[in-house]
């Protein structure tokens, strides 16, 4: 079996193609950046070069592939990509079609973001290939964007009001779908999955001034405020829109529930945040 990962270098799809590689299975890394692709090279890893912006790039990524694991970014023009992505999928003998999603894609969603996650799913049914979408809740990995003002001003800024989220890592988010592209029965599933307990970025303050044994202090800010501090880390302003009305939904409390379904799935249980903690030591300290 032969499995082409998009987004193969970042956090989920750099974990899925090394989870893949390691029990075997054949993986394609899509990457547009070689420089980045170096980590990836290994027993049964393919790098190709190819930008989901370009669709003529695609057919040679594709040749041979049976499963794809569809993963795009954030940016403002996802869908495009994704729709490009599909597109050059169709004529090709992909079986099965995995998308990473998100647990509040809906329809009539006020954040374009997790709108063009359910147009995307959308396109993916209306194709007629089996596919399967795995919908998962924020991620662990989404903190160390905070690290530096943790480290020099001991806190952090983010616009979730008080809200409790089903925080998952995004090792485990990789894990179900290796799991889902190398065992039958998931074909036409959709997944919601979630980390083991819910956490307000309050409860993150608490866990974290005990684990660097100093007192970290969260600051519930506007979304407006949340806005330029994006845009002074470089982030182009329809992009940090597109992020802030993301940020705007999780705040609201729509992230706030578990699942069963990783434990489900791949019959164990999903890392604790003290664990990622205790992984990600060197971020923090």
């Amino acid at each position: 079996m032969l499995v082409l990962v998009t987004g193969a270098t970042g956090k989920i799809g750099s974990e899925l193609v090394k989870q893949l590689a390691s029990v075997g299975t054949q993986v394609r890394a899509l990457v547009h950046d070689p420089e980045k692709a170096v980590a990836l090279k290994g027993s049964n890893v393919d790098i190709v070069i190819g930008d989901l912006a370009k669709p003529e790039t695609l057919d040679a990524a594709l040749e041979g592939v049976e499963r794809v694991f569809s993963l795009v970014p954030s940016t403002p023009n996802s869908l495009e990509l994704e729709t490009n992505l599909l597109k050059a999928i169709k004529p090709t003998n992909v079986q099965q079609i995995v998308k990473l999603s998100s647990i509040e894609a809906s329809e009539n969603s006020p954040a374009s973001l997790f709108r063009d996650h359910w147009l995307g799913e959308q396109g993916f049914q209306k194709s007629g290939i089996p596919f399967t979408v795995i919908r998962p809740n924020a991620f662990y990995q989404n903190l160390p964007l905070f690290a530096q003002s943790i480290k020099s001003e001991d806190t952090f800024s983010v616009p979730l009001k008080n809200a409790k989220v089903g925080f998952i890592d995004t090792r485990d988010i990789a894990l179900v779908a290796a799991k889902v592209l190398t065992e039958n029965g998931h074909e036409g599933k959709v997944y919601t999955i979630s980390g083991p307990e819910l956490l307000s970025y309050h409860d993150v303050a608490e866990k974290l001034s005990v684990y660097l044994d100093r007192r970290i202090t969260y600051v519930d800010v506007t979304l407006e405020d949340f806005k330029n501090t994006l845009l002074t880390w470089g982030i182009p302003d329809l992009f940090a829109q597109r992020l802030v009305a993301a940020w705007g939904v999780i705040g609201d409390g729509k992230f706030d529930f578990l699942t069963n379904t990783f434990n489900e799935i791949t019959k164990s249980h999903p890392r604790s945040f003290d664990e990622f903690l205790n992984d990600y030591a060197h971020v923090f300290k």
